[in-house]
């Protein structure tokens, strides 16, 4: 029975990482170009100062739901990043140019590939501005943390499984972020604000 199990996870990890296999090698074959390689690069890291810029706006322009904006991003933030650190020593696989001779990166990086960590982190921040602003702020905000996702396929550091593992450890972070800051909150009521966050238009949220 457990060879069995074993097996079958054997083929299901190897048809995996050939469907991965085969959607970066049709990127680099078909989308690549000297410009789109400066542009992605750009991209990749480009994302957290947009969020960052956003975050000081916010806090700027209406202090009190600002600093809710920010603890409950930074808070899933942190727990994307503590979920991707563990998750990449436990599986502990190679980037997609290291398995493959053919994929070459248009950068490099460190430590193992799954899963990504740049979407883990978009997406955590991303999940957070749609969740609790107007969706003029989370609309982009989603848009940016794709971009941020692709860019990693597009570079070739990660495979699409990389990427889609991220998104689900974003949305799991997202999550307990909402359950952990109320608990932070209550615990710490006169340092914290208490009161429900809500869109900067006014809106309550829905």
């Amino acid at each position: 029975m457990i060879s069995a199990m074993n097996a079958a996870a054997m083929y299901f990890a190897t048809e995996l990482t050939e469907g991965d296999y085969s959607v970066l090698l049709w990127i680099q074959e078909n989308l690549r170009t000297p410009g789109g390689d400066i542009f992605w690069n750009v991209v990749t890291n480009g994302v957290f100062w947009v969020f960052a810029f956003l975050a000081a706006w916010l806090i700027l322009r209406n202090r009190k739901q600002g600093r809710q904006a920010a603890l409950y991003a930074g808070t899933a933030l942190l727990l994307a990043l503590a979920g991707k650190e563990i998750l990449k020593h436990l599986i502990l696989r190679p980037r997609p140019y290291e398995a493959f001779y053919d994929l070459i990166p248009v950068v490099h990086a460190g430590g193992s590939s799954f899963p990504s960590g740049h979407t883990a982190a978009a997406f955590a921040i991303a999940l957070v501005l749609y969740r609790f602003l107007p969706r003029r702020f989370g609309i982009p905000a989603l848009v940016l943390a794709v971009m941020a996702s692709f860019s990693r396929l597009y570079l070739g550091v990660h495979y699409p499984s990389d990427v889609a593992g991220g998104i689900l450890l974003a949305c799991g972070a997202a999550i307990l972020a909402g359950k952990i800051v109320p608990a932070m909150q209550h615990l710490a009521g006169r340092y914290l604000e208490n009161a429900p966050l809500q869109p900067l238009s006014g809106r309550r949220v829905r």
